[in-house]
């Protein structure tokens, strides 16, 4: 059995290949496995396998097939966590089967017909859209993070957001979306907000269908309009202030009269 210990590990699993075994907090890059491979994902591991060109086993340890959610993304399937919105696994789906195997029986994936498969069903495309799951502010950086993976190329305009700070709303030119990483989205506003303000942010989803520029998982599915959410601000800021310099008159000895 090979325990894939680093990050980013890529790698072909092929014949003469022990086990692969991804450890939990590791991610597996396999461009390809070979035909009777087995390839077991520990509970907080993720793999991304870019082929397959036989069948192969995959094992998810720890997770029941009621735990996880599977869609197509393209020629792939997904897995990710119903609880978290992660995804797991990304696997090719071809026309030689794929065996998923769960704590509570196997799943067949595969392309049957051009169609993909999963248990004999055939696969949707992702079509959930993104939800806020949290918020949290300290100083000028506001961190939000969704239930999946954003697109990062298609921000909407700062006014997509509102920003509350004790009920007044910040001019829209006082913050910028400054970028995505994964599952967040960050913003950076101009000024520091103290601690324990009360911060709230809301945002406006262009139209009611998917649009060009919104945001949106990195399947293009907008995030929907939502009200004032609740942002945790009670980081304690660091002190920023500039240094005062005090200047006191040059020390003079007294004068000994004698």
């Amino acid at each position: 059995m090979t325990n894939v210990t680093n990050p980013n590990i890529f790698g072909i699993a092929t014949g003469k290949s022990p086990i692969w075994k991804v450890s939990s907090g590791m991610v597996a890059k396999l461009s390809d496995a070979s035909g009777a491979q087995t390839i077991i994902v520990a509970r907080g591991g993720k793999l991304d396998l870019d082929g397959a060109s036989g069948s192969n086993t995959i094992v998810f340890e720890g997770l029941s097939f009621a735990d996880v959610d599977v869609y197509r993304d393209g020629t792939e399937a997904r897995i990710r966590l119903l609880v978290s919105g992660e995804t797991i696994a990304s696997i090719p789906v071809v026309t030689d089967a794929q065996v998923l195997r769960f704590t509570d029986g196997e799943k067949v994936l595969q392309i049957v017909s051009g169609v993909p498969k999963l248990a004999g069903a055939t696969i949707a495309a992702d079509t959930a859209a993104p939800t806020l799951l949290s918020a949290e502010l300290s100083g000028k950086s506001l961190v939000m993070k969704f239930s999946e993976e954003l697109n990062a190329a298609n921000l909407p305009a700062a006014s997509a957001l509102t920003i509350k700070v004790n009920g007044t709303p910040l001019n829209s030119t006082a913050y910028t979306l400054s970028g995505v990483e994964g599952k967040n989205l960050l913003v950076t506003l101009s000024n520091a907000v103290a601690t324990g303000a009360a911060v709230t942010v809301a945002y406006t989803d262009p139209t009611a269908v998917n649009d060009t520029k919104a945001l949106q998982d990195v399947n293009g599915n907008d995030v929907t309009t939502f009200a004032d959410f609740a942002v945790s601000n009670v980081v304690a800021l660091t002190d920023v202030s500039a240094p005062v310099v005090s200047v006191h008159p040059p020390y003079t000895a007294p004068v000994n009269p004698h």
